[in-house]
């Protein structure tokens, strides 16, 4: 998915915490050298940050 030349993904920061809190069962399967770069070349470059406060007060129907 990432490999999309246009894509871009939007998350809120609680997901950086996660993948933060995890690291060490994710790396279980990659090399955390690979992991490190994957994530710092190709998916966060592709990601944009949301704080949580910025999304408090959408409903569904306002973000579509």
């Amino acid at each position: 998915m990432f490999l999309f030349r246009n894509l871009r993904v939007y998350t809120i920061d609680y997901s950086l915490e996660e993948i933060e809190e995890h690291k060490d069962i994710i790396c279980r399967r990659f090399r955390q050298s690979l992991f490190d770069k994957l994530l710092k070349e190709l998916v966060l470059p592709k990601t944009t940050i949301i704080g949580v406060d910025e999304i408090y007060g959408y409903s569904d129907e306002t973000l579509y």
